[in-house]
């Protein structure tokens, strides 16, 4: 699987590639619309309420940024170059590979002495005459052409705003330093960091919550990438990250839908794949393996939600930050989603003080909270209406080897994981605890990591004794 650029398949961002693969067969399904949400659901993705058809964009990047091309008609078209996308720049305290961006000068460039004489008004240059570009075409005219596909490249992406974007996300920078793909679903397009190998797959899963992202899994995601020859993916959920965020109702279904949607078109796992995932990412992911076993062989929960008394208590925190007045989150987000803010809820709510507040943790949150869209899963992540019901029911339920990793400083985790004895006792679920807050692959990252790996050895010898 490398990704390729048309309606139904993978748009794939490598670095410095522009790469065609496996595409993913269009899903015939009779839709069934979504009470109150503004859209439609199928099988094959999200289909947002109505506008007039956009054409497709054919896109070309690589890890640093994305490059929109002019639209494709469904017609064989001449090969073209692609437009180059801005010198790549690093930052100063991270290997992230962030977009350059364009500036403009501030002021009129000095005159250097040397300008040709002005012409008199109306008399045209000497040359003017007989100055011809390729096939005839005067440079006016060219420009003239120029400026109209300019505006109806412009057109076209306005038009295509109603609907979700028909180009992926290009604000943030690339937080796993892997090849960034994006798949359309639907009206939308959800963007997931791949490193393809061989033998099983590894799916890392984020969290939700106000600013998430797969950031959240970069301890992790640097961990495992060690390993050369092991696939590894981590999708970003639709709503956040690169994903395009819509304006619809997030609710569990959809986004388990999504899960199921890239586990069974895009990654293909055979024999299942092996899935970490934190917080509600685990959660979800919990849902999926219940009903898809084929798609996922064992899980890894990091902090699952869904184990304390309430099934939202996950919300409560960022709850307590954000207010919860219907329209007041969205008027207080971007005051609320400040450096400064973000610090002060990550030092009381999911780091310890001896560990302290990862710069890089809160710069990115910042980047993420100012894509645009990025409030639109607010209400329903602090209504609650983003957790599942029945959650310790669908781990009970699971078949697949679980491991259950949750930090034990009770005022810094976002779960009392009051019921999580419930869990322990099945003969398939390991727990582990550990003295950190609600991110102990931050924290800890290297003991989770080799528990994380001792977990896997353990299947593999087990799978060994019984052929």
């Amino acid at each position: 699987m490398d990704g390729r650029a048309e309606d139904g398949e993978t748009r794939g961002l490598g670095a410095g590639e522009q790469g065609r693969g496996e595409g993913i067969p269009p899903v015939a399904a009779d839709p069934v619309s979504d009470a109150g949400a503004g859209l439609t659901r199928a099988e094959g993705g999200l289909v947002l309420p109505d506008v007039p058809a956009v054409p497709d964009v054919v896109v070309t990047a690589d890890v640093a940024g994305v490059v929109p091309v002019a639209p494709m008609s469904d017609a064989a078209a001449p090969s073209a170059a692609p437009v180059s996308a801005p010198p790549a720049t690093r930052a100063p305290d991270a290997d992230l590979t962030v977009p350059a961006v364009w500036e403009e000068p501030d002021a009129p460039l000095a005159r250097t002495g040397r300008e040709k004489p002005a012409r008199a008004a109306g008399e045209k240059p000497a040359e003017a005459e007989g100055r011809k570009g390729l096939f005839g075409v005067t440079p006016g005219r060219a420009a003239a052409g120029l400026t109209a596909a300019a505006a109806a490249a412009y057109a076209v992406y306005l038009l295509g705003a109603g609907r979700g974007r028909r180009r992926p996300v290009t604000e943030l920078a690339n937080a796993l330093g892997m090849r960034l793909d994006y798949v359309p679903w639907g009206d939308v397009h959800y963007a997931f960091y791949a490193r393809e190998g061989h033998g099983r797959s590894l799916v890392l899963l984020h969290s939700i919550n106000a600013v998430a992202s797969a950031h959240e899994m970069r301890p992790l995601a640097r961990a495992f990438l060690r390993d050369r020859d092991r696939p590894v993916y981590a999708l970003e959920w639709l709503g956040f990250g690169h994903s395009d965020r819509p304006e619809i109702e997030y609710t569990p279904d959809v986004l388990e839908d999504q899960l199921e949607h890239w586990l069974e078109r895009i990654i293909r796992p055979a024999g299942g794949a092996d899935v970490i995932g934190l917080s509600l990412g685990a959660t979800y992911a919990a849902e999926v393996a219940r009903r898809r076993p084929d798609l996922v062989r064992s899980l890894v929960a990091l902090e699952p939600a869904g184990l304390g008394d309430e099934p939202a208590e996950i919300g409560r925190g960022w709850a307590r930050l954000l207010f919860t007045l219907p329209g007041v989150q969205r008027a207080f987000y971007e005051r609320l989603t400040t450096p400064e803010a973000l610090s002060r809820f990550a030092r009381q709510h999911l780091f310890t003080p001896e560990f302290g507040v990862p710069d890089e943790y809160v710069n990115f949150a910042v980047e993420t909270a100012r894509v645009e869209g990025a409030a639109h899963p607010l209400d329903d992540f602090l209504s609650g209406r983003m957790a599942p019901d029945e959650a310790l029911e669908t781990f009970r339920r699971l078949r697949q080897p679980l491991l259950v990793i949750h930090g034990s400083v009770e005022n810094r985790r976002m779960e009392s994981y009051t019921r999580l004895p419930e869990l322990d006792e099945r003969p398939n679920v390991s727990v582990v605890s550990l003295p950190t807050g609600s991110m102990p692959h931050w924290e800890h990252a290297r003991e989770v990591v080799q528990r994380i790996r001792d977990f896997y050895d353990s299947l593999d010898g087990q799978r060994r004794a019984a052929e």
